[in-house]
């Protein structure tokens, strides 16, 4: 079983989820929770009350099993930028010793980052494993690629893959999707056309282990 969460309009929402996963887990202890914490994009900035942003650290985090922040979001709960690969590390070891079992960064972004690759990150209490793909041109990058990706990391895991194969999964089947979308210039991710490809993946990318 599993239960998520993405964007919240305020913090008492996000406590009246938050009771919804407690039952949930009271009735199976093996149910899932991953919190895609939805504040906003790079580009774009952040869209939430700090409310909510608070709310998200401080509560949802000890009670998630998976977050699954891009690079704003990781900025926020941090507190500041990164200024390398290995401070996104150690930012998202920070967020990890909040309570989740694993963290997965699903959007990079840090000086010296090239800029034709797109790159994610898993952090668990364990081991540490950073992924890289290329970033495809769009005239505007498509929506819901994060929602996409946290996703189908959940439901990998569901179908009882280990977290780095749920995560190279993931990435590779977005991958996919993005180029079905580009082919036919659409702004909206194209599901429908990509499904066969986003079960089956042609082109598979394999995360590495990385440590500070």
């Amino acid at each position: 079983m599993r239960c998520s969460s993405g964007y919240l309009g305020s913090a008492a929402q996000g406590r009246a989820i938050l009771t919804g996963v407690a039952r949930i887990k009271s009735m199976n202890p093996k149910a899932l929770y991953l919190c895609d914490p939805v504040m906003g994009h790079p580009e774009k900035g952040c869209s939430v009350p700090q409310e909510v942003s608070d709310f998200l650290l401080e509560e949802a985090a000890a009670v998630a099993d998976f977050m699954c922040p891009n690079q704003l979001e990781l900025d926020s709960f941090s507190g500041r930028r990164p200024q390398s690969l290995f401070d996104c590390l150690a930012m998202a070891r920070a967020l990890l010793a909040r309570g989740p079992k694993a963290v997965l960064v699903k959007h990079l972004d840090y000086p010296g980052k090239s800029a034709d690759v797109f790159e994610m990150l898993l952090v668990t209490a364990e081991n540490s494993w950073h992924l890289r793909r290329p970033l495809l041109a769009f005239p505007r990058q498509p929506v819901g690629v994060g929602d996409l990706t946290s996703g189908l990391f959940l439901a990998r895991v569901l179908l009882g893959d280990s977290l780095v194969a749920a995560f190279e999964f993931a990435a590779s089947a977005v991958h996919e999707v993005l180029l079905e979308t580009q082919a036919c210039a659409s702004y909206e991710l194209e599901l429908v056309r990509a499904q066969d490809r986003i079960a089956h993946p042609r082109v598979r990318f394999e995360a590495t282990a990385i440590s500070l």
